[in-house]
């Protein structure tokens, strides 16, 4: 018996302020989502100053997700970007991170 699930949610916002940008994310990481995912952190690093990324409200990220921020941070390594990374510390963003061992690749939010 086939299920019709509706696909997962995810909603993204960008905000701008003067030291630099906030993107916001909530909802579902994964196969599905990734592309607008990984298409917000590149517009998000196209802003000048700091960029923060919240993931505090992110219910489930997958490999997809997680190699999305991987190759953010290198993107923000190469043009001299800081990257932080505002999550929660036992949701699944930061289990995700720590059984990748890369959590201290990113920076947490101040």
């Amino acid at each position: 018996m086939a299920l019709d699930l509706p696909p997962p949610e995810l909603q993204i916002a960008l905000e701008r302020d003067g030291a630099g940008v906030t993107l916001r994310v909530a909802g579902e990481i994964d196969l599905l989502t990734a592309p607008r995912f990984a298409a917000a952190l590149a517009g998000a690093l196209d802003a000048e100053g700091e960029v923060l990324v919240d993931v505090r409200e992110v219910s489930f990220m997958d490999s997809t997700g997680l190699r999305a921020l991987l190759e953010a941070r290198n993107q923000a390594d190469g043009e001299g970007h800081e990257l932080a990374l505002a999550y929660t510390q036992d949701g699944p963003v930061a289990r995700l991170l720590e059984l990748a061992n890369v959590l201290a690749m990113f920076r947490p939010a101040r």
